[in-house]
């Protein structure tokens, strides 16, 4: 069954910003007369548009796996390969972004944390998280799960 998260508020500003920013940008491309300037702004709409397509709209899960799908890749967790556990917002207040997207529709790439060292957060809603790890390597994925399904504490 496939699940769809609505986005934390502030994933809602930080877009609509974004969105400004990218109108503003394609504005320079068409108006500026400096060639350094234009592909500064094309770099930038091309980055901001390619986190944009990497934001998750939804999580699948079956029997089987659950699949994380955004408009551009995906990334599937077989059930079997992996160990699921209940996280909260508290649980990333030390977080910073190595590498990826922090608001803009979402947090989307690389990210660090004291407690949970190196991990991969692909999320629109900091809240009905898990964390996944997988068994054979050991990388730690932030998806977005629904609560209904998500882990008891102990």
């Amino acid at each position: 069954m496939k699940y769809f998260f609505l986005p934390d508020l502030l994933v809602i500003i930080l877009s609509l910003i974004a969105l400004a920013a990218i109108v503003i940008m394609i504005n320079n491309i068409f108006q500026s007369k400096e060639w350094y300037s234009i592909v500064l702004s094309a770099l930038g709409v091309l980055i901001l548009l390619f986190f944009a397509l990497r934001t998750p709209y939804c999580v699948k899960v079956t029997g089987d796996y659950i699949k994380v799908q955004s408009v551009i890749g995906s990334k599937r967790f077989e059930k079997t390969k992996i160990k699921i556990e209940s996280i909260t917002k508290k649980d990333l207040s030390d977080s910073y972004r190595v590498f990826g997207n922090g608001g803009f529709g979402g947090y989307v790439g690389r990210f660090r944390s004291p407690k949970l060292g190196n991990f991969k957060m692909m999320i629109v809603r900091q809240s009905d998280m898990i964390k996944i790890t997988e068994l054979g390597t050991g990388q730690v994925y932030i998806i977005n799960y629904p609560k209904q399904l998500l882990p008891t504490s102990k």
